[in-house]
């Protein structure tokens, strides 16, 4: 499988979850609660994401790899490093899929560059680092200032 084709799946998953998630906002209304509950529920994702990435588990992705090469009538092993490249990149992906969303749960469209650079192929460069996630979230009010 070639660094093209990865980047072609791992730009349909992002695609079509960006999508999905916001044809649900737009027929559903929320309450300020249930934003709330939303957001912290989308940064202890972000987190877990990230901790993942560090151990270099892909477990999580495994159905969403396996679906994505299915559809696409794709076979490759699993134990392949191009399975291994796949699901990796589809977690960095899902991380910036996250940062995306909690940012539009709040109404904040202003980080599509978030989304878009993974739609243009350019992975990884438009990730926050630990420090950007927890200065944002202090302006949420999301975490102490003292964190």
């Amino acid at each position: 499988m070639t660094a093209n084709q990865i980047k072609a799946l791992v730009r349909e998953y992002v695609s079509s979850s960006l999508a999905f998630c916001e044809q649900s906002r737009a027929i559903s209304k929320i309450s300020d609660d249930k934003r709330k509950a939303i957001g912290c529920i989308l940064t202890h994702a972000i987190e877990l994401t990230r901790d993942n990435l560090l151990r270099d588990d892909f477990s999580d992705m495994l159905e969403t790899a396996d679906e994505l090469l299915q559809a696409h009538q794709v076979q490759i092993i699993h134990a392949s490093p191009d399975y291994h490249r796949l699901c990796r990149e589809l977690l960095i992906a899902r991380e910036g899929l996250l940062l995306t969303e909690l940012d539009r749960n709040d109404g904040n469209y202003w980080g599509e560059h978030l989304s878009t650079s993974i739609l243009a192929g350019s992975f990884g460069q438009a990730r926050c680092s630990r420090g950007v996630l927890k200065e944002h979230l202090k302006k949420r009010g999301q975490l102490p200032e003292t964190a």
